[in-house]
């Protein structure tokens, strides 16, 4: 857990500017000692004076230039914008950048690899969903909106659409279209936050079906989120004890620059300059570390680079400390390099930590389990290997499918494993952890259909049970939102029993939502009806009265 924090807060976003303005700075000095050179000494005497007025000028300009132009943007940004409004690309003051960069006789070209470029792409933002289930839970998400609005109109590139509508049918197809969901309980201080993507060929599909037959919470192309504190001791990025902040502002912050680095058009600058840290030998293995989960989430692409990997390997293979090593190993699901396979199994039949070896089986089953020394190696995993969840990956990787479906529901209904021993195969079947800590990929109901009525039964108190782990779990309410969607008698006395053991208010919303579905069943109908009037959540109690509210005549649904 102490490495993880530390990971998370070394992942605090970077600014690339000191070092561009640094570069700039000194390639402008050299060429205009160069230049100053060649003029004639009389022309160097006329325009002294007219020297020093221009270096006067650029010293009162330079502090306003290269400060973030985007900083004085956020504070005037308006709470909400108008509906419907396209918001251009932000950018510097074209006359302030045209007065402070102005060069009368030489033109400064910057290094290729220094030069930013960033495609204008459009970003559509479907409605706020909060879903608190107080008046501070509430405000704290109503907050955390606000900053995103305005820290995401402040990304270079992006033409912010803000849409009126939770599912627009119009002409317009944007490049991305994201949904901001979230919802806080003061009881326990804590809020959860998702923002549920669409990319544009997906979209072009869901305009071809007809309005009423679109879901609306499946198919997403990708979801980023995070948890944090309602009231948060601490201001910026990080608090007084150098952990990363989690208040609403700092999260907005934190899902936006997430969204830059993993999910919108790759900044070739931003990627360039990650790259070199990450090859650095000189830096910090963390920062080494950083540099590599930074270059994104979603994008496999950077991860695919060949010098990335070499990097990858470079550090996984040197790094003293094994926490880094399963992180680096980790960060590297999804590249698919077929030069990795030989390093990860070597790794794997010399590493003694558990948590090391866990990760690698997990990316030699995920990627290259068709690999002949691969196979050799995982053979030998799932002879030898003493944690049970690793062994079955192993068999996953040689039995196949099959093997692994019987696994998570057997395990399921395993009364002499550990709850989180029996909930581990499960979880990791809807919700597989990702690159970076606490990020996750979900699947779909479908993912889950093996389930039978006893492994519903068991899932029934176990969900619950891990549903109070302080950390590393995936949201209990997108799992709950998988169970919900399986056509199977069991699930609604599932649903039922779990609210009699669940006290955390957001899981509570998420099962009431769930069973709201269902208002027309005569056991739901009882439940619902003596929660909207006796919960003490008046949150709970609305949306419990609203599902009633809904039944149509007859009590049918």
């Amino acid at each position: 857990m102490e490495f993880e924090q530390q990971l998370r807060a070394a992942f605090a976003p970077t600014d690339p500017r000191p070092d561009l303005r640094a570069r700039i700075l000194a390639r402008r000095a050299t060429l205009r000692n160069a230049d100053e050179g060649k003029r004639r000494p009389g022309i160097r005497t006329v325009l002294f004076g007219t020297v020093l007025a221009v270096a006067a000028a650029a010293a009162i300009l330079m502090p306003k230039f290269v400060e973030n132009p985007h900083s004085q943007l956020v504070k005037e940004s308006p709470m909400v914008a108008p509906a419907r409004e396209l918001v251009a690309t932000t950018a510097p003051d074209p006359e302030l950048v045209a007065e402070a960069t102005a060069e009368p006789s030489t033109k400064i070209a910057l290094p290729t690899d220094i030069v930013p470029s960033v495609a204008t792409f459009t970003v559509r933002l479907l409605p706020l969903q909060n879903e608190s289930t107080d008046p501070l839970g509430k405000a704290a998400i109503d907050a955390l909106h606000t900053v995103f609005v305005n820290e995401l109109r402040a990304v270079a590139g992006v033409a912010l659409i803000l849409s009126d509508s939770d599912d627009p049918d119009d002409e317009l197809v944007p490049d991305i279209q994201i949904t901001l969901q979230g919802g806080g309980s003061a009881a326990d201080n804590k809020f959860d936050i998702a923002v549920l993507g669409h990319r544009k060929d997906v979209l072009k599909m869901r305009q071809k079906i007809p309005k009423e037959q679109r879901t609306k919470t499946s198919g997403y192309n990708f979801i980023v989120a995070d948890r944090g504190d309602i009231l948060a001791a601490c201001v910026g990025s990080q608090n007084g004890d150098g952990k990363e902040c989690k208040s609403p502002t700092a999260v907005a912050a934190s899902l936006v620059d997430r969204l830059r680095n993993q999910v919108f058009p790759e900044d070739s600058f931003l990627t360039s300059r990650l790259r070199n840290r990450l090859l650095d030998a000189s830096l910090e293995p963390l920062q080494r570390l950083k540099a590599l989960t930074d270059m994104g989430t979603f994008r496999d692409e950077a991860i695919q680079d060949p010098s990335v990997v070499r990097g990858a390997i470079a550090l996984a293979t040197s790094a003293t400390d094994p926490a880094i090593r399963a992180q680096v190993w980790r960060a590297m699901r999804g590249s698919g390099r077929p030069e990795l396979a030989h390093p990860l199994t070597a790794a794997l039949l010399q590493e003694r930590d558990g948590e090391v070896r866990r990760q690698i089986v997990m990316l030699l089953q995920a990627d290259f389990q068709a690999d002949p020394a691969a196979r050799e190696a995982l053979k030998i995993v799932a002879r030898e290997e003493t944690q049970p969840f690793v062994r079955a990956l192993a068999k996953r990787a040689l039995m196949g499918e099959a093997f692994w479906q019987d696994y998570f529901v057997s395990s399921l209904k395993d009364t002499s494993l550990s709850e989180s021993e029996r909930m581990e195969a499960f979880l990791y079947q809807v919700a597989t952890p990702w690159r970076t800590p606490g990020s996750f990929r979900y699947s779909s109901a479908n993912s889950i259909e093996a389930l039978d009525d006893e492994a519903m039964a068991a899932l029934t108190t176990l969900l619950p049970a891990v549903a109070k782990y302080p950390e590393g779990k995936p949201s209990m309410g997108s799992v709950v939102s998988r169970l919900g969607a399986l056509r199977k008698p069991a699930v609604t006395p599932m649903l039922v029993g779990m609210l009699d053991q669940v006290s955390e208010p957001a899981l509570r919303h998420s099962i009431i939502k769930e069973l709201s579905r269902r208002a027309g069943d005569p056991s739901v109908k009882a439940v619902l009806e003596k929660v909207s009037k006796e919960d003490p959540d008046a949150a709970i109690r609305d949306l419990a009265a609203t599902a009633l509210n809904d039944l149509p005549v007859g009590g049918v649904n």
